[in-house]
């Protein structure tokens, strides 16, 4: 009887601590300022074609909602896993000798950054289903030493500012 209820409580806390680590990772990218979405115009419902227009609305408004959600996972994963990160650089060495320690991060655009750039976040009614756009910004951050152990230790600059987007399609019920 006590085989079961462990393996049950192993179950419950190795879950736990799966979802803080994602959390963790998360709440890097999520630390940007809060995302503006669209706002969808609500249509008065006195006519059928009036009526589905305002479903599509619901609709889009729901799967932008969703979006959102999955783009800025999508980010924290790209910045933790599968970019050089601050804690993991890609470390060069240049001609001279000396070494370059680089590292990427996608975060979203500042107010200030925008500049008539539109909608982060924009969400399409397609024939084979949803597309989403996410717009961000690809910052290139470089340190530069004598050895590579001085290179990851130095201050990290900003040194390219890469405008960028990323395209999502809605399959299966979720935006891949």
């Amino acid at each position: 009887m006590q085989r079961p209820a462990i393996s049950l409580f192993l179950a419950v806390f190795l879950t736990g601590a799966l979802f803080a680590s994602t959390a963790q990772a998360q709440s890097e990218a999520l630390a940007s300022p809060p995302v503006k979405t669209a706002s969808i115009p609500q249509c008065d419902t006195g006519s059928p074609g009036k009526s589905a227009l305002s479903n599509l609305n619901k609709d889009l408004a729901h799967k932008q909602r969703e979006l959102v959600h999955s783009a800025l996972e999508w980010m924290a994963k790209a910045n933790t896993h599968l970019l050089p990160s601050r804690r993991k650089p890609r470390i060069e060495q240049m001609s001279d000798g000396s070494y370059k320690a680089v590292y990427f991060m996608r975060r979203q655009y500042l107010d200030e950054e925008r500049n008539g750039r539109g909608e982060l976040f924009t969400v399409t009614k397609e024939k084979h289903g949803y597309s989403g756009t996410f717009r961000f910004v690809e910052v290139v951050y470089e340190s530069h030493g004598s050895t590579p152990e001085e290179c990851r230790r130095g201050e990290f600059l900003p040194k390219i500012r890469r405008p960028n987007a990323q395209i999502f399609c809605y399959t299966n019920g979720s935006w891949q």
